[in-house]
């Protein structure tokens, strides 16, 4: 039941660093203040969360 639990809340994690990273990079291109080093952590950010995701399923699954 715990690792249900934690399966769950990893997932939600992750889809909260995909939103924030999404929101960030809607932000700063209605600023015009994105530059690439900005875009690549937004990029890195989204890659993170789809990874921290997968690892929660897997945890769901497993």
């Amino acid at each position: 039941m715990k690792d249900k639990i934690f399966g769950i809340l990893i997932i939600i994690v992750g889809m909260f660093m995909i939103y924030s990273a999404l929101s960030k990079r809607r932000i700063e291109r209605e600023d015009h203040q994105n530059d690439s080093y900005s875009n690549g952590q937004n990029i890195r950010a989204i890659i993170f969360g789809f990874f921290i995701i997968f690892l929660g399923i897997f945890k769901l699954i497993f």
